[in-house]
């Protein structure tokens, strides 16, 4: 279904009736986020109270997942916010987090600490979205005449609030981030976002939207630039 918003400028459609110059469709995959270091959390519940020692970019979140598990209140839970290894998204999420509490509650009076193991760490990630970008686009005078850009990707948002219990209220704007606001001025300029079905989770990676639609974008005026015969920094700055 067509999600977030985008951008209509012209009259696309009648820009493309005659010769089309590129058709081009890029594919991008599911990517883990490859943190310096693997997912860690410490745990210590004792004298009712919950303590936590994790790198973290939630630690909010963390605080009320882990409030949740122990059968605390939030006031009876502190998150000692650590040095983070890497974070690009991946410790936006608190399931390593919510792993060491469980064993901690299992253990309660000792100190637990969960590392995950590499192999663990890719495979069990939240994912940057497999993604796909279709161009159709046409010259006229050595620049881009008309630019239609449509994308595709499953919904982070809808994901990460899933994963939190929280509604995804609303179109999820990450799906066109880098797509729609490049700075150009083509006189007819089109782009649509669609949110693809679930699949795996998949959650922040680094620039989020913005890791798939720039190089979807970019890659087509580069093949456009080409095809033009004009140099690519050269070809941009005209528009």
């Amino acid at each position: 279904m067509q999600d977030a918003r985008g951008r209509d400028d012209g009259d696309v459609d009648a820009a493309l009736t005659g010769t089309v110059a590129l058709e081009a469709e890029y594919v991008v995959p599911y990517l883990a986020h490859a943190t310096m270091e693997p997912m860690s959390a410490i745990a210590w519940l004792h004298d009712g109270m919950l303590e936590i020692w994790t790198g973290t970019q939630a630690p909010g979140m963390a605080q009320s997942a882990a409030a949740k598990i122990a059968g605390l209140e939030a006031e009876k839970v502190a998150v000692h916010t650590q040095l983070m290894g890497g974070g690009f998204g991946r410790r936006a999420e608190v399931d390593a987090v919510r792993q060491a509490v469980h064993v901690a509650k299992a253990l309660e009076g000792t100190p637990v600490l969960v590392s995950w193991t590499r192999e663990e760490d890719m495979t069990h990630d939240m994912y940057r979205p497999m993604a796909m970008g279709r161009v159709r686009a046409t010259l006229a005078d050595g620049a881009i005449a008309a630019f239609d850009f449509a994308t595709a990707a499953t919904s982070t948002i809808a994901s990460l609030a899933g994963r939190l219990g929280f509604p995804a209220m609303g179109p999820d704007a990450t799906i066109l981030q880098a797509a729609w606001e490049q700075p150009y001025a083509f006189p007819n300029y089109r782009v649509t976002g669609y949110r693809a079905p679930d699949a795996v989770p998949v959650g922040f990676w680094r620039s989020v939207g913005a890791s798939q639609n720039a190089f979807f974008h970019e890659s087509a005026v580069d093949e456009l630039a080409h095809l033009a015969g004009v140099d690519p920094m050269l070809f941009r700055m005209r528009r």
